[in-house]
């Protein structure tokens, strides 16, 4: 009879650790069941945890906690000042979040620490194209191409560069090359981009059919995108073409309701098409969206004035509300 007893002790322990350890395994899996949760309590055991700061850092830049991420990327170079791609992602997060200098800054130290880190040469060129420092940004994105000559990114920001710097006939070709090095599963505004700068490389150039073939291909990739659709519009506006320049504008319009200009554009093109008042009324979206427009406000009037209407009506109460 004992030794049954203590058979059926041994079984009531047994499950009892058993049920023990499942709960602390549930616990701790509780616990970690959000990354954010897993790094801070990693950090808070071991401060100095220069990886957990990278990735907490990741993290919070994703979910919008710029001012967090800052502070722990900071605490990545802290820790490790000669580990190049630190600064750079330093860099990066400082460049989204405006502060340009800083972020040049950060860009330049990864470079002087791995010379050969053409991210940050990227970086750094498109910071300065930002910023109005063409020459500077063609020097870098050279730099770019010379270390990675088969992808598109180089030779992408040279082309934007040597738009800035109105040179549209070697913006043309860098511009086609990097059209023809991007990869098909690259995303699709990305790609759109690239056509997009070609065809007003190409406009510059007096092509505007090789233009308007280089939009078509950017709408083609990126339909939902609207600025391909709003250069079509008014090439084909500006050729006479008012039944297509009317569609490529209204889809510009449907695709960024936002777009000011694209209203305004189609305004325009609804005018010479002999429809005042829905000419008006884009027109007057173009102005809330963009109330200190000028040309948009005089170009109202006009077509106002037009329609045998106010050129100057008082706002209604929800436009005078409007940004």
């Amino acid at each position: 009879m004992p030794g049954k007893i203590q058979k059926i002790a041994a079984g009531l322990i047994s499950c009892l650790l058993l049920a023990l350890l499942a709960f602390l395994s549930f616990s701790r899996a509780r616990t970690f069941s959000d990354p954010e949760t897993l790094w801070r309590d990693t950090l808070e055991k071991n401060p100095s945890a220069w990886m957990a700061h990278g990735n907490l850092a990741r993290l919070l830049a994703e979910r919008g906690r710029h001012a967090e991420a800052l502070t722990h990327y900071r605490a990545v170079v802290g820790e490790r000042p000669l580990m190049a791609d630190g600064h750079f992602n330093l860099g990066v997060e400082l460049f989204a979040t405006g502060q340009g200098a800083e972020a040049e800054a950060e860009f330049r130290q990864a470079l002087r620490i791995d010379p050969k880190l053409s991210v940050a040469s990227q970086a750094l060129g498109f910071l300065l194209l930002q910023e109005g420092r063409d020459v500077e940004a063609l020097d870098a994105f050279r730099r770019v191409t010379a270390q990675n000559p088969g992808r598109a990114e180089g030779r992408y920001g040279a082309g934007l560069a040597l738009l800035a710097m109105n040179r549209p006939q070697d913006a043309r070709r860098e511009l086609s090359l990097a059209a023809g090095l991007m990869p098909a599963d690259a995303p699709a505004v990305d790609r759109a981009e690239i056509y997009l700068n070609l065809g007003l490389s190409l406009e510059r150039l007096g092509k505007p059919g090789g233009a308007l073939a280089a939009y078509g291909r950017a709408a083609a990739v990126a339909p939902g995108y609207g600025r391909p659709f709003h250069r079509m519009g008014l090439i084909l506006a500006r050729s006479g073409r008012l039944p297509e320049a009317r569609e490529a504008l209204e889809r510009a319009v449907a695709a960024d309701p936002s777009s000011a200009a694209a209203r305004h554009d189609l305004g325009i093109v609804l005018f010479r098409q002999g429809r005042v008042e829905d000419a008006a009324d884009e027109l007057a979206e173009a102005v809330r969206l963009a109330p200190d427009w000028e040309e948009a406000r005089r170009h109202l009037a006009l077509v106002r004035l037009r329609a045998g209407g106010n050129p100057n009506p008082k706002p209604s109460p929800a436009s005078a509300s409007a940004p």
